[in-house]
C-alpha cells in the first residue's frame, strides 16, 4: 500500500499559526504526526512525502533533527520505504536526505496508482497533462481536489491539513476519485 503526505513542516511553530494548525507547540505537532504516520501504516507500506518536511526555520536545523522525528515515523523500517518530492523549503543537499533514509529524492515523480499513470509534485502549478492524476501539497487548506473538466486532469491535495494530520492512502485517493467529475483515460 502507498502512503501520501505533505507539508510536514517540523520545528516550524510560525505554521501552526499561519496555518491554524490545533497545537499549543511544535513537540505536540511532531506527536501527532508521528502518531498517526505509525498507526495507518502500521510498519509496512511506501512513503510518499510531498516536500516540505520543515519550514522557514531550516537554516537552524541539521540532519539530526529530521532523522529523531523520521526514525519514530518508521524511515528505517526496511517495509517502509520513505520517498520526497523536494517542495520549496526542502533545502538541504540531496545526499543529505538520503542519508536521513529517504530512498529516493525528487523534484517531480510518475507512479502507477492501482491502473492509473499519477504524477507527483509539490506545488499544483506545475504544468499538468491533459487526462491525468496529480496529487500535491503546497496548498495546505486551499482546495482538497480540483478537476479541470476541459482538460480532464484531477490534482488532489495531500497536505496534512485537509487529511487530519495524517497520510492518505491509496485506496483513499481512488475513493476520492470516484466522486469527482473527472473521467479515468483508457488504459
Amino acid at each position: 500500500m502507498k502512503y501520501f503526505s505533505s507539508d510536514l513542516h517540523f520545528y516550524d511553530e510560525g505554521l501552526i499559526k499561519y496555518c491554524d494548525r490545533p497545537f499549543s507547540s511544535v513537540d505536540e505537532m511532531h506527536r501527532k504526526i508521528i502518531d498517526n504516520f505509525r498507526d495507518k501504516v502500521n510498519g509496512n507500506g511506501e512513503i510518499y512525502i510531498l516536500g516540505d518536511i520543515a519550514g522557514r526555520n531550516v537554516a537552524d536545523l541539521e540532519k539530526k533533527d529530521y532523522t529523531q522525528i523520521f526514525d519514530q515515523m518508521g524511515i528505517n523500517n526496511p517495509n517502509t520505504p520513505f520517498h520526497l518530492i523536494l517542495g520549496n523549503h526542502d533545502t538541504l543537499q540531496i545526499q543529505d536526505y538520503t542519508d536521513m533514509g529517504f530512498v529516493s529524492v525528487k523534484r517531480i515523480a510518475h507512479i502507477r496508482l492501482g491502473k492509473l499513470e499519477t504524477m507527483l509534485t509539490h506545488d499544483p502549478c506545475m504544468v499538468q497533462p491533459k487526462n491525468t492524476l496529480a496529487l500535491c501539497g503546497h496548498i495546505h487548506t486551499l482546495f482538497d481536489h480540483i478537476c479541470n473538466v476541459q482538460r480532464n486532469t484531477l490534482t488532489i491535495n495531500v497536505c496534512l491539513e485537509t487529511r487530519d494530520y495524517t497520510p492518505v492512502s491509496e485506496d483513499e485517493i481512488i475513493s476520492l476519485i470516484k466522486n469527482t467529475a473527472w473521467v479515468e483515460p483508457a488504459s
